[in-house]
């Protein structure tokens, strides 16, 4: 994320309470916003209407999305790209799949 855009000043947290995948990717994730100073505003959901709500919360209030691979909000993959294209936020996300739906990028770890 910060590779592709060094100015980042904000971070949204987007995922699913729900999703066991998410936590330990979102741990990480604030770990290392915070080593960085970097702000971040969370916002869950546990179905596909909280998410695509959490997604629209997030307009105006982060320069950037994270998500990481998470079942529910892949789901909803399409209308979440569509309310963060059209307010120009970049969806960054932990699977190639949501690229594949329109997220702005991923990156992934070999072994």
């Amino acid at each position: 994320m910060f590779t592709a855009d060094p100015d980042i000043g904000s971070v949204g947290l987007l995922y699913s309470l729900s999703e066991p995948n998410s936590v330990v990717p979102i741990a990480e994730a604030k770990a290392y916003l915070e080593a960085r100073g970097i702000p971040y505003i969370e916002k869950t959901g546990t179905n596909a209407d909280e998410v695509i709500t959490a997604a629209s919360a997030l307009v105006g209030r982060c320069d950037a999305v994270f998500t990481p691979t998470d079942n529910v909000v892949m789901a909803t993959e399409a209308a979440v790209v569509e309310i963060l294209n059209e307010a120009g936020i970049p969806h960054y996300a932990g699977a190639d799949s949501f690229v594949t739906a329109g997220a702005f990028a991923t990156c992934g770890v070999g072994q």
